[in-house]
């Protein structure tokens, strides 16, 4: 940008640069989903753990799905998660058919807003083996 003095005067040499977030140029970023890690708790249920950007307007969507079976249908439970201080934190409770599967996919998922761009990441994970024990 050019520099412009009282007078009204322009000079070529009189230059400046200036940087724009995405607030003023109104281009998104990128929302920097990132999944650190799903495993299940204590409580059998899926926890699942991962960053992203700061100041997202809009809840993730965090969905596990799997396949009871060759010739079932899908399943999927779904549940939101807020973004807090660059990470988020989603605990899901699996029904017995989905710990006994021990296969599916988790997927965070970004509608977008005004300043990040929609994201969406799945990653493959295998469940431990969770062992039934009874107190005697």
């Amino acid at each position: 940008m050019w520099l412009e003095d009282a007078a009204g005067n322009l000079s070529l040499n009189d230059t400046s640069s200036l940087v724009l977030g995405p607030a003023q140029t109104g281009v998104p970023v990128s929302a920097e989903l990132t999944l650190a890690k799903a495993k299940l708790d204590r409580h059998h249920r899926l926890a699942v753990y991962g960053t992203a950007a700061d100041g997202l307007a809009a809840k993730l969507a965090v969905r596990y799905r799997y396949r009871p079976g060759k010739h079932h249908e899908l399943r999927s439970i779904t549940k939101p998660a807020a973004v807090h201080h660059g990470g988020y934190v989603a605990h899901l409770k699996l029904p017995a058919m989905a710990r006994r599967i021990r296969k599916g996919t988790v997927t965070v998922s970004f509608p977008g807003d005004a300043t990040h761009t929609p994201a969406k990441l799945h990653q493959r994970i295998k469940l431990p083996h969770v062992s039934r024990t009874r107190d005697i």
